[in-house]
């Protein structure tokens, strides 16, 4: 098994440069495309480092539809690539890894690509899409996205080695609305009111919430590592999942919680009791098939060290190395946040059903998403 080799740079002097254009494009609900363009010139780009900031309070959550050019398993040609994509002694892609380099859900995030081709009939291709961000703008009116070459990193270069002259060009979300004031606190003997967001517990004997992990309401990085979005893993359901990066071999049993990566699920309770919770995973192998859930921010016992034995496939589990059921108690109804923590990285989670009843167990890729007050 090797590691793709990304932005291995020769650092010559650069002569004569070939420019390429690298563009924000504001799609809409706060969704950038970032594109590059090198038309017209003969030495074409082969890598990329960019920095990728945005201003105004704002936050970058999510890096995604990363892949370019033809990539199929009958033809492996050309593609801009994630840095850290896997491949085994022949070649195959094992695992396609992530853009990432460091600081999504911060301000500025840097990813790096490098093509990958078969033979030279396979030439760079002279323009596409590196990839997506999605842009939690964090209330602010307007928002800049700005794109820049990570210098660092090598910044863009082309065939010959060199560095490509650079331009970036941003764009501006906005103007967006302000928040809505927050709901008055309820009154006596009536329910509290829905908050703006939270997945709703169906009122069912079953108990039911459904959450992609990829719709979470916060993603906080700890420790060195990240919950980062994947396309690559065939069988999710939903738009994605989300795995544990970078894959260092890294296991963490205590203080997860001020240590290790952190996703926020907000939901509205209707149902008070023990909750059973369900985890829609994969993993390679021993080294990466386990996390940790918990309620409000806090480690609970009967939930932690969520495991699967089952290996290179996509498995419901319900289990704790501990041997009992992972579950936690809902003490009131209303809002309140269920939390994923990383034990190992590299694991890969799909989707959460949290369910009351203990003989619930979900099959293929399980219910619904539930609805978002």
């Amino acid at each position: 098994m090797r590691t793709m080799l990304v932005l291995v740079v020769a650092l010559l002097s650069v002569v004569n440069a070939n420019a390429v254009v690298v563009t924000c494009v504001n799609e809409g609900s706060n969704v950038v495309r970032i594109d590059y363009d090198a038309s017209g010139e003969t030495i074409l780009p082969i890598a990329f480092a960019l920095n990728v900031t945005v201003d105004g309070g704002a936050v970058i959550s999510k890096c995604y539809d990363f892949k370019v050019g033809d990539s199929n398993t009958a033809r492996p040609g050309y593609g801009i690539f994630p840095w850290s994509m896997k491949f085994d002694e022949v070649g195959k892609i094992i695992d396609w890894g992530t853009p990432v380099r460091n600081g999504l859900g911060t301000s500025g995030v840097s990813i790096a690509m490098a093509s990958r081709y078969s033979d030279k009939a396979n030439a760079p291709l002279t323009k596409g899409t590196l990839c997506r961000i999605l842009v939690d703008t964090r209330g602010a009116q307007t928002v800049n996205v700005r794109v820049a070459a990570n210098t660092a990193d090598g910044g863009v270069v082309l065939e010959n080695a060199t560095v490509a002259k650079f331009t970036g060009v941003g764009c501006t979300l906005g103007a967006s609305s302000p928040p809505p004031p927050p709901p008055p606190p309820p009154t006596p003997n009536e329910p509290p009111p829905s908050v703006s967001g939270a997945f709703q517990q169906d009122s069912t004997a079953d108990g039911i919430v459904s959450m992609e992990v990829e719709h979470f309401g916060n993603n906080v990085s700890q420790g060195g590592h990240s919950w980062n979005l994947i396309t690559s893993q065939a069988g999710f359901s939903g738009s994605g999942a989300m795995r544990a990066e970078p894959d260092n071999k890294t296991t963490i049993n205590k203080n997860y919680v001020t240590q290790s990566p952190r996703l926020d699920f907000d939901v509205n309770f209707v149902k008070t009791g023990k909750h059973y919770i369900w985890v829609r995973c994969y993993a390679l192998n021993g080294s990466d098939n386990s996390c940790h859930a918990g309620l409000a921010g806090q480690a609970i016992k009967s939930c932690d060290r969520i495991y699967t034995s089952s290996y290179k496939k996509w498995v419901w589990t319900s289990k704790t190395l501990g041997g009992s059921r992972a579950t936690f108690n809902a003490a009131r109804t209303g809002v309140n946040t269920v939390n994923l923590w990383m034990r190992e990285d590299g694991f890969r989670v799909d989707k959460i059903v949290l369910t009351t009843n203990p003989n619930y167990k979900p099959v293929d890729t399980g219910p619904a998403e539930s609805a978002r007050d």
